[in-house]
């Protein structure tokens, strides 16, 4: 039992690293195209990418103020 916990722990850890690589690894997008926590370009800021994000609401391009991303836009 103890084994196949192991075993499920394992796999879910590797699945995170997985998909989170994926996404510091993608290139910045224009707002028509973005989703949710995508590099946006230049030219996006403060544009909206309408029904782009969660449950269909809209998404708007920034400077992140603070945090790991300071200066990124998001």
């Amino acid at each position: 039992m103890k084994s196949f916990a192991r075993i499920g722990v394992g796999a879910a850890v590797a699945i995170l690293l997985v998909s989170s690589a994926g996404m510091s690894q993608a290139a910045p997008k224009p707002a028509a195209k973005a989703t949710v926590g995508d590099d946006c370009t230049q030219a996006s800021i403060g544009k909206t990418a309408a029904g782009r994000g969660v449950d269909k609401t809209d998404l708007t391009c920034l400077v992140v103020t603070t945090g790991s991303y300071k200066g990124q836009n998001k």
